[in-house]
């Protein structure tokens, strides 16, 4: 696997599985790339629970991503939301937030560069194993529905 495609971050994660997904990843186009990123962040928003305000960013955002995919918004004001949520993240307090805030940010990162996908999806595993970061049946559970939906798209 090429170093590039490394976690960039410390998870406890199924090395197999993660290596499908990379595999299954590199072959994909990159609006392909970015439709997964949109499930990546609706399935963050059902693993943590977001105000309503921070709810209406998000869908903000998803509505940009989908834009741009059809070629209808500016890569610069993507990059504003997505520079806004790693700030939120940066401010969380709690660490829970702070990761929750970092898959939103990669998955609209993902717009400029195809690859914050993939660390969007290693820091929803890192969210979803929160609680419980031992559990690797969890790790497994989550991979296997990111690489469903990357094979669906």
């Amino acid at each position: 696997m090429d170093i590039l495609f490394k976690p960039k971050i410390k998870i406890i994660d199924d090395a197999l599985l993660r290596n499908e997904l990379v595999n299954l990843f590199i072959h994909k186009m990159h609006k392909t790339i970015v439709k997964w990123a949109i499930f990546l962040i609706k399935e963050t928003m059902s693993i943590y629970s977001f105000n309503q305000e921070q709810k209406k960013e998000i869908f903000d955002a998803i509505l940009l991503m989908d834009n741009w995919e059809n070629d209808l918004s500016k890569l610069s004001l993507i990059r504003t939301r997505a520079f806004l949520f790693h700030k939120y993240a940066r401010e969380a307090q709690k660490q829970k937030e702070k990761i929750a805030f970092r898959v939103i940010a990669q998955s609209v990162s993902s717009c400029h560069v195809k690859e914050h996908a993939l660390i969007a999806s290693d820091y929803q595993v890192k969210l979803n194993n929160y609680e419980s970061s031992k559990d690797i049946s969890l790790s497994k559970n989550l991979r296997k529905r990111q690489i469903g939906e990357l094979k669906k798209i």
